[in-house]
């Protein structure tokens, strides 16, 4: 009568187990599929995945820390704004803004940041249709971080000047 109990019980929990096996197979597959990127981050993601998209920093070489590309408003190249065209097209103008977060707009969007703001002045108060201006502007950087960071994403980077 006892093994038989046990055997029960045992069986029981290897469904109960299987059952929620298939259960996390299913909304794993679901939400990979069907899923918002915050369900993802809530359901899918690990901590080292979550930590590398949310981050708004991240390290990088000469540098202690730049913005995180995959951050929403820093593009690809990890800079405020739209991605610049490459290679440059002729007969246009890019100025390079350098700062702190007064440059980079800290709680702005990057249209309200200043150097967005310069670029709309430029254009549609002076009509310079060919101007564009690049925020390379992090929060806590100060002059040194900038002129590093202006070398690493600005010169080095020459073929988008």
């Amino acid at each position: 009568m006892a093994k038989r109990i046990l055997t029960r019980v045992m069986l029981l929990g290897f469904g109960i187990i299987m059952a929620l096996a298939m259960l996390e197979v299913g909304l794993r597959v679901w939400f990979g599929a069907h899923g918002s990127e915050s369900e993802r981050m809530m359901y899918l993601y690990d901590r080292a995945t979550i930590d590398a998209q949310t981050a708004q920093m991240i390290g990088v070489p000469y540098l202690n820390y730049t913005l995180n590309p995959n951050r929403e408003g820093v593009n690809q190249r990890g800079i405020l704004g739209d991605l610049a065209q490459v290679p440059k097209p002729d007969g246009v103008y890019r100025i390079i803004a350098l700062g702190g977060s007064t440059t980079f707009g800290h709680d702005l969007n990057a249209e309200e940041a200043w150097p967005a703001q310069l670029q709309r002045i430029l254009q549609d108060e002076y009509g310079y249709d060919n101007v564009e201006v690049i925020n390379l502007g992090v929060p806590g950087f100060y002059s040194l971080d900038s002129v590093v960071s202006l070398a690493t994403h600005g010169l080095a980077s020459g073929d988008w000047l």
